[in-house]
């Protein structure tokens, strides 16, 4: 063996040592979080869906609701409804109150309502955006969409949730410009909001940086879980602009370098093993791969691309008189079906010049997925999408809260 040839086998060997290090202590250290004092604080306990909700009666008592007010309770019935339902528990009055501001602020900032941020401390703007996320939360539970781990399309008129966002982060770090030019860092750079990577819209991030927003009331201190589920991270980032799409996810860590690092290190392995848990029976006995129903993210699912493989693949034989020249276009689209998912499949349906045959059951299928979910021509996966009838639920949302006000 060359010289050079050693020289390269070793720096692997060094680096899949140093990697396979770096995954065993993050899961060890999140795994006996609780008996390592020094760990405890930062490895918070995972979320239970079914948590011990006290009465909604005791919020109903803090609004001195005139007959005219109560006649405007449906929200508030909805939002119990809905956690009921879901969750077989009843919910707090504080959750309540969060979900019911932020659909207000929600509504208030995609209508462009002045949001005076010099006037409200930094821990009154994080509230903000913790009601907000509640909102959004409470909208994937009306949809009978709610899931352990799971992220948000919003489609975000002139994208007015992601410059609120914005402005939060740029207030926290005055290194942001909020564009492509922002480094992009696997660690925080700052305690409270920074530019990031992450392994979701890859393709978007080429275009559009992606930002984390920690919920930390200081910067000595640990994460917060106030957010849904018992998370204590928000990624968020632009996904395309001509559309108006805005990629909003919740997790259970920041990248602050502090052992919340190693608990994002395990979130990360874990993820990642539930893309390939459906081809590995050992791994899908550990982990739920991404087409679980209580996982709701923007990967395309496997049985949707097996089902257009079966669509084009019946196409082509009835075309394969027509020539190569079609069979090879056909060939193309079916790959760019699998390469953007579902929305992409939806325009093609709507498209006059695609075979007759090939129109067909591609709007057959449409239908079906259309029984399952809902803003077909937004999605590329099983994510959870906020349209133009969420932002009108924010609306209500708002009127109920200016009655009470």
């Amino acid at each position: 063996m060359s010289a050079s040839a050693s020289s390269i086998l070793l720096n692997n060997t060094k680096s899949a040592i140093v990697i396979g290090s770096s995954i065993a202590t993050s899961y060890f250290a999140y795994k006996f979080r609780n008996h390592l004092p020094f760990l405890a604080h930062h490895f918070p306990e995972e979320s239970d869906p079914h948590i011990n909700y006290t009465s909604l009666e005791t919020y109903k008592a803090l609004t001195p609701a005139t007959q005219e007010q109560l006649q405007l309770l449906s929200p508030l019935q909805s939002i119990r409804h809905n956690f009921s339902y879901q969750f077989q528990q009843k919910i707090s009055p504080d959750i309540i109150q969060r979900i019911l501001y932020g659909g207000s602020l929600v509504h208030q900032i995609a209508n462009n309502y002045k949001y005076s941020r010099t006037s409200k401390s930094h821990k009154e703007q994080l509230e903000d955006i913790i009601n907000i996320s509640y909102y959004f939360f409470s909208e994937a539970l009306a949809k009978n969409q709610v899931y352990d781990e799971g992220s948000f399309v919003i489609h975000d008129k002139n994208f007015r949730i992601y410059e609120f966002l914005m402005d939060y982060v740029k207030s926290c770090n005055q290194n942001v410009t909020g564009t492509i030019k922002d480094p992009a860092f696997f660690k925080a750079n700052n305690p409270y909001a920074y530019p990031r990577i992450s392994t979701h819209h890859k393709k978007s991030q080429k275009k559009f940086r992606q930002y984390g927003i920690d919920i930390r009331f200081s910067p000595d201190h640990p994460l917060q879980t106030l957010l849904p589920n018992h998370k204590a991270h928000i990624l968020f980032g632009k996904i395309n602009e001509q559309k108006e799409l805005l990629f909003f996810k919740i997790e259970r860590y920041g990248l602050v370098f502090t052992s919340e690092f190693l608990g994002h290190t395990y979130e990360l392995i874990r993820s990642q093993s539930k893309k390939i848990a459906k081809k590995i029976p050992f791994i899908n006995s550990v982990f739920a791969n991404d087409e679980h129903p209580s996982f709701r993210c923007e990967y395309i699912p496997h049985s949707f691309k097996q089902r257009c493989q079966e669509i084009f693949d019946e196409t082509k034989k009835t075309v394969i008189s027509c020539g190569n020249e079609l069979l090879k276009n056909l060939s193309l689209v079916q790959d760019e079906c699998a390469s953007h998912g579902i929305y992409f499949l939806y325009e093609l349906g709507q498209q006059p010049e695609i075979p007759e045959e090939l129109s067909l059951s591609i709007n057959k299928y449409i239908h079906e997925l259309a029984q399952e979910l809902d803003h077909l021509q937004l999605r590329t996966g099983r994510e959870v999408i906020i349209g133009q009838k969420e932002f009108d639920n924010a609306l209500q949302y708002h009127k109920f809260i200016n009655k009470l006000e």
